[in-house]
């Protein structure tokens, strides 16, 4: 039978009950330094967050299995007024939503698993604001542990250095960008740095043609 978990990190207090089965294995995993997800026994599709049932098939049944956590920088916020007092020394610190190389693009196109985390070093301290720099859509990155209580431990997010990066990535560093041309794999791109002030948004059009354009 399943047991609660509880930990603390920086100073927050976490618990899983123990009715969330499927979250306190997945954790367990984790503080075993093993990423593993849960595989639909009907068509073969890992699926995450954990949950009771696949999300395709509907099927309860289901195994968990290594899954090799690397994978791409979908997308990103970049916090630089933290919330949580802890945190305030950190700043600024970055929070991933990572696409995993496997089973990206099934079952349709626009599916793909991805995983959130911190941006922390390969020990798993917060990311330093140099390291921070140097991420954005499109880094490659490789999970890290951080373990925060007995069988407890987060999934975090570190720089893949063995795996070769982007030239650019999105968008250019402590400024907003205009955007000219057209984006897609041949990352010819140019993107024109113009400066934040207070009160300016930047809103973002997506036309048929897959051309993005940025006005402020």
């Amino acid at each position: 039978m399943a047991t609660g978990l509880t930990g603390t990190h920086y100073g927050m207090n976490l618990t899983v009950d123990d009715l969330d089965i499927e979250n306190v294995a997945f954790f367990n995993w984790c503080a075993k330094g093993d990423f593993r997800l849960q595989r639909c026994k009907e068509n073969g599709l890992l699926r995450y967050p954990p949950t009771t049932r696949c999300p395709f098939s509907g099927s309860p049944n289901s195994e968990w299995v290594s899954v090799e956590p690397k994978g791409v920088v979908h997308s990103y916020n970049e916090v630089h007024h933290a919330i949580q007092p802890a945190f305030t020394d950190k700043t600024p610190y970055m929070l991933l939503l990572v696409e995993l190389d496997t089973q990206r693009g099934k079952p349709t196109e626009h599916d793909g698993i991805r995983v959130a985390g911190n941006l922390v070093t390969p020990d798993g301290a917060f990311a330093a604001p140099a390291l921070v720099k140097r991420v954005g859509i499109g880094s490659r990155m490789r999970m890290v542990f951080t373990r925060v209580g007995d069988g407890f431990a987060l999934p975090m997010w570190t720089l893949d250095e063995s795996a070769p990066q982007p030239a650019k990535c999105f968008p250019v560093f402590g400024k907003w960008c205009v955007f000219h041309g057209k984006l897609d794999t041949d990352s010819t791109a140019n993107w024109t740095p113009i400066p934040r002030q207070t009160g300016q948004s930047v809103q973002r059009k997506l036309d048929t043609d897959s051309t993005p354009n940025w006005t402020v």
